[in-house]
């Protein structure tokens, strides 16, 4: 007989977020997590049938709020650039979050692995978060975002994106270049505006 379900699976998911940051990845033991929770160890494999699906099960919760935020961010209609700068420091967060739970060599995220499967996945979330840049600049330049110039401004909105992922894969070089070039992007689909 299994024990009584002590824990909910988002109360599984946040216990195995701290396992996961303490010990990492490769540590990560599924035993000890059940006995965490007060699980047996085949409901938790119920709920998650391996440590992978776990990760991506916390990593997808940290996607969704990301993109609630960033919707969240292009809803106030100010100017553009600061609300690139926040969407940037959003995705920081959410890659640093991502690098905690993986062991060092093993951190990732959507845009950066195939996590979950396919290239298809990666270009999804691309193609989400240029949506986002998208209407973070229209709110500021609604004639700059038409018809006549779609493809120019999706394009634009692409590049935002994979370099904001880049910077956050690889932040060397640090955050007034990403606002650099976030400005000159910005200043491309703006038409100078």
């Amino acid at each position: 007989m299994s024990r009584v379900h002590a824990c909910e699976q988002s109360e599984v998911l946040e216990a195995a977020r701290a396992m996961l940051q303490e010990v990492g990845y490769d540590s990560f033991n599924m035993r000890a997590l059940a006995d965490h929770c007060g699980l047996a160890v085949g409901t938790l494999y119920n709920y998650f049938p391996s440590k992978y699906k776990m990760v991506y099960e916390i990593m997808l919760n940290d996607w969704n709020a990301l993109i609630s935020d960033v919707d969240g961010i292009a809803a106030r209609r100010e100017d553009p650039l600061p609300l690139l700068g926040e969407m940037y420091r959003r995705l920081h967060v959410m890659f640093q979050s991502a690098n905690q739970l993986w062991s060092k060599g093993h951190s990732s995220v959507f845009m950066e692995t195939s996590i979950g499967g396919a290239h298809y996945q990666q270009e999804s979330a691309r193609a989400e978060l240029a949506q986002r840049v998208i209407r973070i600049c229209s709110a500021a330049c609604p004639a700059c975002v038409n018809e006549e110039n779609a493809a120019r401004t999706a394009a634009l909105a692409d590049g935002m994106v994979r370099l904001m992922v880049s910077f956050c894969s690889d932040a060397s070089g640090g955050d007034d270049a990403i606002y650099e070039l976030l400005a000159t992007l910005y200043q491309s689909i703006s038409g100078g505006k």
